[in-house]
């Protein structure tokens, strides 16, 4: 293959549809038997400024502002070329995967975190996966990793906003859930992870289960491929291209130790 993609969640999943969709071969791996990492376990919000859907809500944004509150916010811990680079850029990616493939996102009125702050929004910004069929993933549906919250096909909208079960349960639609229950649909991370899984195998690429990435091969300043640990067997996979999207580190105590401030005693993500 061109491009080996190490992980399975929103980012690698995304680096493979659009390596593929640039000519490359491409293979995915995943250390465990699920699909989705950390990306499957969450809401599955995007927060991104300046998005196509936000008209939809009456909301106007400005790069200005993005920047203004994105650059308070971030209070001098981020380069400022690599904040441009995201409200850039960002708008234009999220709109172009809703074109490529059948993820459809749809735009909440959550306001920014600090609305307080220079450049807030009121609503708009954030984006969440609408509601996916995973039988359109056929026998791949049952990879998916299963959050232990979350798990319900309710979106983050109606939990929060319109909803409310856990505060007004005579709001809640049980009926409407028991029949997205019965047609296997799924809400939040699992339907991105679905949306992006769906994308992937529609063009041919099946990603590889129960193989954990285990190092970069080289030739001398160069990569060429990727040792991979599967079925008790260590081979290695030529590929002049490597993707590292395995999420982040905070089941290792040693970098965790080294690169984290205070303790983490009780990580929320999978612990692959």
């Amino acid at each position: 293959v061109d491009v080996i993609v190490v992980g399975s969640g929103a980012a690698a999943l995304t680096a493979a549809i659009t390596a593929h969709d640039s000519g490359a071969r491409v293979a995915v791996v995943e250390r465990t038997s699920s699909i989705g990492g950390t990306t499957a376990v969450s809401g599955g919000g995007i927060w991104m400024p300046q998005n196509h859907h936000m008209a939809a809500l009456g909301i106007d944004d400005s790069r200005s502002e993005a920047l203004a509150y994105m650059l308070r916010l971030t209070a001098g811990r981020t380069p400022v070329e690599l904040l441009e680079r995201y409200v850039d850029e960002g708008p234009g990616i999220v709109a172009d995967l809703e074109k490529r493939t059948r993820l459809r996102l749809q735009p909440m009125s959550w306001p920014d975190y600090h609305p307080e702050m220079e450049g807030a929004k009121s609503s708009g910004r954030m984006l969440e996966p609408a509601l996916f069929d995973t039988t359109a993933l056929g026998r791949w549906a049952d990879t998916l990793r299963r959050p232990p919250v979350l798990g319900m096909p309710i979106t983050l909208q109606e939990a929060t906003v319109e909803w409310q079960p856990a505060y007004y349960p005579d709001r809640f639609d049980a009926a409407e859930v028991q029949q997205r229950m019965a047609d296997h649909r799924v809400a939040c991370g699992q339907a991105l992870i679905a949306a992006l899984l769906d994308a992937c195998l529609t063009r041919g690429i099946e990603p590889v289960l129960d193989a954990r990435a285990y190092e970069v091969a080289m030739q001398g300043d160069r990569v060429s491929g990727l040792i991979v640990d599967h079925g008790g067997r260590r081979t290695e996979v030529p590929a002049p291209s490597v993707v590292l999207a395995s999420g982040g580190y905070e089941w290792n105590t040693t970098l965790r130790t080294r690169f984290l401030a205070g303790p983490l005693t009780h990580p929320h993500t999978p612990p692959a």
